[in-house]
């Protein structure tokens, strides 16, 4: 679940796409840079397409764990939507950052608590 092998050396052959990222409240990069389930190239990024900070309420939960799966990608999607559910349910009622990272034909997404400066969720999805 790392993304398309032709994404793993994007950055060997291009220029950085990367917005910068302030790091006053906490140092968000290193959080990526620590966790090692995420591929390489995203835990080596100097900075993140879009991050955004969202209160996870009952009602955004409810909205990421129905989304429905995208005409390209059935096969796995019911997995996908478990997992998240899984990795977020602990987190209702909280803040987390959500970290967006767009390479030629794929984004990830990955949730990060700021209390814990942990990632707690991750995913990919073909673009």
């Amino acid at each position: 679940m790392d993304g398309p092998e032709t994404q793993r050396a994007f950055f060997a052959e291009a220029d950085d796409p990367w917005l910068p990222l302030d790091d006053e409240v906490f140092d968000l990069h290193a959080v990526i840079r620590s966790c090692e389930d995420l591929p390489e190239v995203i835990r080596t990024a100097t900075g993140f397409t879009r991050v955004d900070s969202r209160f996870l309420d009952r009602s955004l939960y409810t909205d990421l764990i129905s989304q429905q799966a995208p005409k390209d990608i059935v096969e796995g999607w019911s997995m996908r939507i478990w997992q998240r559910e899984k990795a977020l349910l602990p987190y209702i009622g909280k803040f987390l950052m959500c970290v967006f990272v767009r390479l030629p034909g794929v984004q990830y997404t990955i949730e990060v608590s700021p209390d814990e400066q942990t990632v707690v969720h991750w995913e990919w999805l073909a673009t």
